[in-house]
């Protein structure tokens, strides 16, 4: 295992990670939200659905303007996009600024799954891909079980916003992304003329 490789696999489980925690967290502390903000709690649920759908719908655009452009900016692109929604997310004065928010957070996060285990896969070749879509795995177990009970934990302490502050972090990993991920220009694809 070579460090580069090693490196890529450590910044995309650490920005994986926060993901997953962010959508796990975030679900316990809407009666919080809604309380804190004045506002019924089924517009509260649109906080967390907001952040889904566009997390869900981008995805696969990711993918494809990867194609174009390579997988690390766009990675690199994600991280921030999702640490600048977290903390926008944290000092949100309204439901709908928090609304806004939490569709930046997510338009960010969506890069971090698929570009994620590309750039790993990638890294670490066909032998060794099993393994390393199971570390990735267990990265996304690991957040999505410890999201619960670390959100209600730091709401009670520090009210929910600390939640969107902790997901900040995430910005740390953008340094180390510059640093490990490759600069692999994609292949351009071009149409098949007669």
């Amino acid at each position: 295992m070579s460090p580069d490789a090693l490196g890529i696999l450590l910044v995309v489980c650490y920005t994986i990670f926060f993901g997953v925690l962010n959508a796990s967290a975030i679900s316990v502390v809407l009666p919080d939200i809604a309380s804190e903000l004045d506002i019924e709690f089924s517009q509260a649920s649109w906080i967390m659905t907001g952040f889904l759908l566009v997390y869900g719908v981008a995805i696969p655009f990711y993918g494809r303007l990867a194609d174009i452009y390579g997988a690390r900016p766009l990675f690199i692109l994600g991280a921030a996009l999702f640490a600048l929604g977290s903390l926008l997310s944290a000092i949100a004065p309204d439901f709908y600024t928090l609304l806004g928010a939490r569709i930046i957070q997510g338009a960010g996060g969506a890069a971090a799954p698929g570009l994620g285990m590309t750039l790993s896969s990638r890294a670490y070749g066909p032998a060794s891909r099993g393994t390393v879509l199971g570390v990735i795995g267990a990265t996304i177990g690991i957040g999505a079980a410890i999201g619960p009970l670390l959100g209600g934990a730091l709401s009670s302490l520090w009210g929910w916003e600390s939640i969107f502050v902790l997901n900040a972090a995430v910005a740390f990993s953008i340094p180390f992304a510059l640093k490990v991920l490759p600069e692999k220009r994609p292949v351009r694809r071009t149409a098949w003329t007669l």
